[in-house]
């Protein structure tokens, strides 16, 4: 019985080392890479005292930055972007139906950490980092505004992400992107109410390198 065991442990052994190599190769093929992305984001406001309400959509598009780094695998994605964060309210602390809405705009700017590896075309990786939203534009009802008068001028969150990707023509790279933010300062404040921004966010990014 030993004798297949340490089959077993040389292929996955052997697997392992052939992407590891396989990420190496890619990651030092792609150098680095620049371009736009765009996506949705779905935001739902946290509140504290809690509060019902319900998630708000928005739109992203921006740009990026991709470099690789010594370790093959490894990279850092640079990426700033207009983000529509906000969430609808519909009943308040005393449980009444009300109708209240609240909208921001931001120009979010994140650096993240992402680990890939290359299966066959496919690019596979996980990111992960912070992200700094600074705020554009904010727009309330009148009965929100009043409660909520405070509004945070930068609002400190992290990300972490899923995604895909592959090389499109000879030069041209596209991936798509699902991912959580979670703010972790608030980004709207009353005098005995906090709110932060949860987000669900899903991006497109399409790339092309450097030229050396």
């Amino acid at each position: 019985m030993r004798e297949p065991a340490r089959g077993v442990r040389a292929a996955t052994a052997a697997t392992v080392i052939a992407l590891l190599a396989t990420a190496q190769i890619s990651a030092q093929e792609r150098g680095t890479i620049i371009g736009g992305v765009a996506g949705y984001s779905a935001t739902s406001l946290q509140w504290r005292p809690a509060v019902e309400g319900a998630a708000v959509g928005g739109i992203m598009v921006g740009a990026f930055a991709e470099a690789s780094t010594p370790v093959g695998w490894l990279s850092v994605l640079a990426e700033g972007a207009y983000t529509r964060r906000g969430g609808d309210i519909e009943r308040d602390l005393e449980g009444r139906d009300v109708n209240g809405r609240v909208r921001a705009d931001y120009l979010s700017i994140a650096v993240h950490a992402r680990a890939a590896v290359s299966i066959g075309r496919a690019r596979l990786h996980m990111s992960a980092g912070p992200t700094v939203d600074q705020l554009l534009r904010r727009r309330m009802d009148a009965a929100t505004a009043a409660i909520l008068p405070r509004e945070t001028p930068s609002v400190f969150g992290v990300s972490v992400g899923l995604g895909a990707g592959a090389r499109v023509t000879t030069r041209v790279f596209a991936e798509v992107e699902a991912r959580l933010f979670e703010g972790l300062s608030r980004a709207h404040a009353g005098d005995f109410l906090t709110v932060r921004n949860r987000s669900f966010e899903v991006v497109t990014r399409i790339g092309v390198p450097l030229r050396r």
